[in-house]
């Protein structure tokens, strides 16, 4: 598994919650920003929102760094969203937001080059074109590349819908005592 790209990419997507030894599989644009910050701050690696800016530098801080680590988890979660909003969440905040937050973020600059054409011809439907023409863009940008991809596990003990995020925060809190916070707030998401 060491050599399996894929097993690699999922288990660099997965945090541990150190208080619970429960697991969370984050994928991009599916309230990861929610789920990295809550973590870091019940892990007690920041201390509020003025250290927002480290979790976008500190993606890896808290993946499981093994396959015994993920086994042992006493609970998994994962949040996942529908297919067609994501891409939209993806079109609005990386190409269409004119002041990209924090300099370690550099996903921004990334998406603007994958899909570098005149801004005025930057449409949602052109964006949505220029996918289906090119496929394997999806590839290289981790806030489109298919959900499945970040999927450690086949079954998770948590399959949360972002679309009912209050409901499944509740269940997540219930279950670990991670209270999942809303930074849409401090990203101007």
């Amino acid at each position: 598994l060491k050599d399996n790209d894929d097993h690699r990419h999922a288990m660099s997507h997965t945090l541990k919650h150190f208080q619970s030894n429960a697991v969370f599989t984050f994928i991009p644009k599916n309230a990861c920003t929610n789920l990295r910050y809550s973590l870091a701050l019940a892990n007690g690696t920041i201390k509020g929102k003025e250290d927002f800016d480290w979790i976008h530098a500190n993606n890896d801080s808290f993946c499981i760094g093994s396959i015994e680590e993920a086994i042992n988890a006493q609970r998994s979660f994962i949040i996942l969203r529908n297919p067609f909003t994501r891409l939209a969440s993806f079109y609005v905040d990386k190409l269409c937001r004119r002041d990209p937050p924090a300099q370690a973020d550099g996903s921004y600059k990334q998406a603007k080059d994958l899909f570098s054409m005149p801004e005025e011809k930057l449409t949602f439907r052109s964006f949505i074109s220029d996918l289906w023409d090119n496929p394997e863009k999806l590839a290289h940008d981790i806030h489109i590349r298919p959900q499945i991809d970040f999927l450690l596990f086949e079954e998770y003990d948590e399959w949360i819908c972002l679309e009912k995020l209050e409901e499944g925060a509740s269940r997540i809190k219930k279950v670990t005592g991670l209270e999942l916070i809303d930074t849409r707030k401090m990203t101007t998401h």
